[in-house]
């Protein structure tokens, strides 16, 4: 294809005889095109990688300067100037990217740079070098002014690029640019200098400073100028040390004038003047002296200095000459005053500097540090007595205090009581009564009238002295009492007396109470005593409820019953009068009640039937005794007797008992609010029950025995704890009273040989025979010191007879008593037996038959209870042979079963 070169701008440019599409090229620049003079870049040419051949690079600089020309072969520039290699550090590394690096010139600022190749040419780049200041210069050099001129200084920077910005200072503040100075710039061969001016008005403070400029084009990069040091000459200044100036009068003032700033500060001319006389110097100096000043030289003084720059202005200085205040009083003295009006006195200040901040101190003359007011006018209103007396008053400025002024004060009040009498006054009930009061202070303390009177009743004046006398008081003369004394000034407050008039208690009566049975009660009585009393309810000797300190009392029963009918005993007690008692009547409408439901009499042959029933009833109630078929008994004797409100015994009696009168009746009782029925069971006598439930302890020499015990037989029964052993010796315990049918009882058995096996048994009996309990062994503990065993072995076969021939005749006397139960014996034959078992254990006692044992709860046991017996008596005599053979092994094994 046919072509033809022409460079243009320093850039070939290629126009082809056909115009066709042309590659891309891009110049890039590393690291900026902005750039400080002699800075070094790369210059980087990066063509497209379709590039059409020959490939021929040119780096230029608009317009016609050409750094280089770059040929690739292999990687490295081919046909290259070797300046381009050592001056511009060329590197054609591929067919696409080629570089210089060029430390860049002051000229090129402005200039475009491109690379091109025969057929197309890259982007330009601009670039812009900066040329940093290198100097600045400030004029003129002389400095010294007076205070108020006007200075000009200027600044006048190197040539540089981009124009240098001139910064002017004085000491280290920055002057502002905008107000204080100008600049102008002037441009040579793309450079600019900067000329600044600065013009200022120095003042005395800038005495002594430095003034400079300093110069930036490059942000980070300055330069300064020559500091020049201002002197600037000023008129003196002065001051004083204080004013006001305060001096106490008769001291001696000193004023002084101090010389703060000048300039030039010596040759310095003083002169004091007062502001009222400008034209009278006074003193030439700078201290001015007034000795023993007096308040006539109070005032305003001046003094001024002076330098050949001029005369300061003058200072003023008041002198202010103090002196304690002066103080009298209006009021008379003494000065009188009634209790509980207000006293006013009052002092005045008639000279004072200073005459404000005046502190005032009012005070009993005898108590001078106890400052009673801070005022000039001291008000004690609702004054009292205890205020009479010299006051002092005094006034206080900064300088002192005033001399003192003294007001006596004589406060007069009406009289003050008190009374001798304890309060409250408390005499019984028709004894003397004596009030005492007496004057404890008064002014004036004369011509005293009393006046005695009831606290509510004023206007009946009882007495005229000071002390009241009531002779057999009584008790509508208690309550309060006053009495007053009067002076000329008023009557005292009234001395208060109570008088306690004090009786012992009454109880007022009321009707008896009457409810039914299970309704609530509730009891009330009313005491009128004084003082209170204490209240106790009982009922006989049991104390019930007890109130403390009351005039009404209430004894309630949430239920009542038919036990609840009787006479309750109040009993009220206080400090006149202990245990003033009366009786509460209380009635409960019941049906009739018994304690015990079954009577069981055991009656013999020729024994007089005669027994009670008590009964709870209220009203009074009815009875009947019937057979157990319902048939009504009429060979009883009957009657009933009221024991108390609501208790009724109901009494039978019969001389003689035949078998047709034994059995079961049914005594029946009524009133008008129910009935009841008691089951009674009359059977012949016979000799306690075996006790039962044996059990001892054995010690070293007794024995602990515990039994049970049974029916006594319907006659009052007896215990006897024996213990044998061996050597034909027994020990017997005291005799035992019955405690009651199936009672725990215990007996100790004393002077036992220790490591002795003994057998123990219980004996029951009454005035019918006896039994005993089962037999049951145990072998007392040893002895340390006294060894028994010789005896012991020597003993077993006597003990054992002796245990033998008891037991049998035990045995025989048990069954023949049993015998006894269907065949009657005489009394000798009965004795006889007696005497025999005497013979072996101690004579027993007899005591009377309770007629009132219960019976037990069998209700079928009968009249022909004694015929049952008879079957049970065999039984028992042969259990008595097992008992022997028992005794016997036990003695001579030693071992218990």
């Amino acid at each position: 294809m046919p072509f033809r070169f022409q460079c243009i701008n320093g850039c070939l440019v290629w126009w082809l005889t056909m115009v066709h599409f042309v590659a891309g090229i891009t110049l890039t620049v590393s690291p900026s095109n902005n750039v400080e003079v002699h800075q070094v870049v790369t210059l980087q040419c990066e063509l497209d990688p379709n590039s059409v051949p020959p490939i021929l690079v040119i780096f230029s600089v608009k317009p016609t300067t050409t750094l280089c020309l770059l040929e690739p072969l292999n990687g490295t520039c081919k046909y290259t100037q070797s300046s381009c290699l050592s001056t511009y550090n060329a590197s054609c590394s591929n067919e696409t990217v080629f570089s210089i690096q060029v430390n860049v010139p002051q000229s090129w600022n402005g200039a475009s740079i491109c690379c091109q190749t025969i057929f197309s040419t890259s982007n330009y780049v601009n670039f812009s070098v900066k040329v940093p200041v290198t100097s600045v210069t400030i004029t003129p050099v002389a400095t010294t002014l007076i205070d108020g001129q006007v200075i000009n200084l200027i600044c006048i920077t190197s040539y540089c690029n981009p124009p240098a910005n001139i910064m002017w200072y004085k000491s280290t503040t920055a002057i502002h640019v905008t107000n204080h100075s100008t600049s102008t710039r002037n441009i040579s061969d793309g450079l600019v200098r900067t000329t600044s001016s600065l013009q200022t008005q120095v003042v005395k403070m800038d005495n002594g400073k430095h003034v400079y400029c300093t110069a930036s084009n490059i942000p980070g990069r300055s330069i300064n100028s020559t500091v020049l040091t201002l002197a600037v000459l000023y008129k003196p200044e002065v001051t004083s040390t204080i004013s006001p100036y305060i001096v106490i009068e008769g001291k001696t003032a000193t004023l002084e004038c101090i010389l703060t700033d000048a300039n030039p500060s010596k040759g310095i001319a003083w002169k004091w003047f007062k502001t009222d006389s400008p034209s009278i110097v006074l003193y030439k100096g700078p201290i001015f002296k007034i000795a023993n000043i007096q308040r006539d030289k109070s005032g305003s003084y001046n003094c001024t200095a002076n330098n050949f720059v001029g005369t300061s202005e003058a200072v003023t200085i008041h002198v202010d000459i103090q002196y304690k205040p002066e103080v009298t009083s209006s009021i008379p003295s003494p000065y009188i005053v009634t209790e509980g009006h207000t006293a006013s006195l009052e002092c005045r200040v008639t000279a004072a500097n200073p005459n404000f901040s005046i502190i005032w101190r009012w005070y009993k003359t005898d108590n001078p540090s106890n400052v009673l007011h801070n005022g000039p006018v001291l008000a004690i209103p609702n004054i009292k007595k205890n205020r009479s007396g010299t006051y002092s008053c005094t006034a206080s400025n900064d300088v002192g205090t005033s001399e003192v002024v003294d007001i006596n004060i004589d406060v007069q009040y009406r009289p003050n009581l008190t009374s001798n009498t304890p309060n409250p006054y408390k005499v019984i009930e028709g004894q003397t009564a004596t009030l005492e009061c007496r004057v404890t202070a008064a002014n004036p303390n004369s011509s005293i009238v009393w006046r005695w009177y009831k606290t509510d009743n004023s206007s009946n004046v009882l007495h005229n002295g000071s002390t009241y006398t009531i002779q057999h008081v009584e008790r509508n003369r208690s309550g309060s009492y006053n009495c007053t004394a009067i002076n000329s000034v008023g009557t005292s407050f009234p001395a208060n007396i109570y008088l306690n008039v004090q009786y012992k208690p009454e109880i007022l009566d009321k009707p008896s109470t009457l409810v039914n049975e299970s309704e609530k009660v509730i009891i009330t009585r009313t005491i009128v005593s004084n003082p209170l009393a204490d209240v106790y309810w009982y009922r006989g000797q049991q104390l019930l409820q007890t109130q403390l300190l009351v005039n009404k009392t209430t004894f309630i029963i949430e239920k009542a019953s038919c036990t609840d009918t009787t006479n309750f005993t109040l009993v009220a007690s206080n400090e006149v009068e202990r245990n003033v008692t009366a009786l509460v009547e209380l009635m409960v409408n019941c049906k009739p009640w018994v304690a015990n439901s079954n009577v069981t009499l055991r009656v013999t042959d020729t024994a007089v039937l005669n027994f009670s029933v008590i009964v709870n009833a209220f009203p009074e109630p009815q009875y009947e005794l019937n057979y157990f078929n319902g048939t009504r008994n009429t060979h009883m004797i009957h009657t009933i007797t009221r024991n108390t409100m609501n208790n009724f015994s109901i009494n039978f009696n019969q001389k003689s008992v035949n078998e047709c009168d034994r059995g079961t009746y049914h005594l029946k009782i009524w009133n008008l609010y129910g009935e009841t029925t008691i089951i009674v069971n009359i059977f012949k006598q016979r000799k306690p029950d075996n006790p039962r439930n044996i059990g001892v302890k054995c010690e070293g020499t007794r024995a602990i025995v515990q039994w049970i015990s049974s029916f006594n037989g319907g006659d009052h029964q007896t215990f006897d704890v024996f213990a044998l052993n061996g050597q034909q010796r027994g020990n017997q315990s005291i005799r035992i009273p019955d405690m009651g049918e199936n009672k725990l009882h215990e007996a100790h058995v004393q002077n036992l040989q220790p490591s002795i096996t003994y057998v123990f048994y219980v004996s029951a009996q009454n005035n019918y025979g006896f039994s005993i309990s089962d037999i049951i062994s145990c072998m007392t503990s040893k002895e340390t010191k006294n060894s028994q065993t010789g005896t012991i072995a020597g003993s077993v076969a006597g003990i054992l007879l002796l245990i033998t021939i008891v037991l049998i005749v035990f045995l025989i006397n048990k069954c023949y008593v049993c015998d006894l139960t269907i065949h009657k014996r005489n009394s000798k034959e009965a004795n006889k037996e007696s005497s025999f078992y005497t013979a072996i254990t101690e004579q027993q006692e007899n005591r009377e038959r309770n007629m009132y044992d219960e019976l037990t709860k069998d209700e079928n046991r009968s009249q022909y209870e004694a015929v049952l017996m008879t079957e049970n008596c065999m039984k028992k005599c042969k259990s008595q042979h097992l008992k022997i053979l028992k005794v016997k092994a036990i003695l001579k094994t030693g071992k218990r079963f």
